[in-house]
C-alpha cells in the first residue's frame, strides 16, 4: 500500500511543473536559469525528496530485517541497485521498477541453479555478478536510455 502511494507521488510529481522544470534543469541549467527558475531551490527540494524516500526505504527495510548492519548492505548490492535502474532508464519511473523486478527475477532464476546436482555451492553468486555487469554494460553502452523504456525526445 505504502509503496503505491509513494509511486502516486512520484508520478504526479514527475508530471507537475515542477517535475518539468526539474528535466530542464537536468537537461540545461543554462536555459532553466535564463528562464528564472530558482536552481538551489529546485536542487534543495529534489535533494530532500530523495532523501524522505530513501529514509522512507530505509525504514522499511529495518522493518522487515528488524537489525541493521553494514554487512546487510554489500559493495555488490549497490551495483544491482544501479544495474536496476540503468535497464530501466534514468528517466522513467516505471522503467526503473521494471528493472528492479527484472533484476530481482533474474537472481532468483540463478539461485534455482544451484539446486540442480553437483552444482557449487557459489554458482549463483558468481553467475549473478557475471549477469549484473553484462546488463550493466548494454544498458549503459549500448541503449544508454535505458533498454526497457527507450523513448527519444525532441
Amino acid at each position: 500500500m505504502l509503496l503505491w502511494a509513494l509511486s502516486w507521488v512520484l508520478v504526479n510529481v514527475e508530471h507537475s511543473p515542477i517535475g518539468r522544470a526539474l528535466r530542464l534543469v537536468g537537461n540545461d541549467e543554462i536555459l532553466a536559469d535564463s528562464l528564472g527558475l530558482s536552481l538551489h531551490r529546485l536542487k534543495v527540494n529534489v535533494f530532500a525528496l530523495s532523501g524522505a524516500v530513501r529514509g522512507l526505504a530505509g525504514e522499511l527495510s529495518a522493518t522487515m530485517t528488524t537489525y541493521l548492519s553494514p554487512p546487510a548492505f554489500p559493495f555488490l548490492l549497490s551495483i544491482q541497485w544501479v544495474v536496476m535502474v540503468a535497464l530501466g532508464g534514468e528517466e522513467s519511473l516505471l522503467g526503473a521498477f521494471l528493472g528492479g523486478m527484472l533484476v530481482g527475477a533474474l537472481g532468483q532464476v540463478l539461485v534455482m541453479l544451484s539446486s540442480f546436482p553437483n552444482a557449487p555451492p557459489t554458482l549463483p553468486a558468481i553467475l549473478e555478478n557475471v549477469v549484473d555487469g553484462l546488463l550493466l554494460f548494454i544498458a549503459v553502452a549500448i541503449l544508454p536510455r535505458g533498454p526497457l523504456l527507450s523513448r527519444k525526445r525532441g
